[in-house]
């Protein structure tokens, strides 16, 4: 969350929490174009860190 979304601790606390309190959390609102980037990047991190991460990208 800090790294790929730029987010300080903080605010990625705060998303984690949202995300496991309520199944879900915004990291940010992007173009489809970047969005797309960071979801491929939250993948590719995860399954090279073995996490069972889901990312996806909603239209706004």
């Amino acid at each position: 969350m800090e790294t790929i979304f730029s987010k300080d601790t903080s605010e990625a606390t705060t998303i984690m929490l949202n995300i496991h309190r309520q199944g879900m959390g915004v990291a940010g609102v992007y173009s489809r174009e970047i969005g797309e980037s960071k979801v491929s990047e939250v993948h590719q991190t995860a399954r090279k860190n073995q996490f069972p991460l889901k990312c996806s990208l909603e239209k706004a």
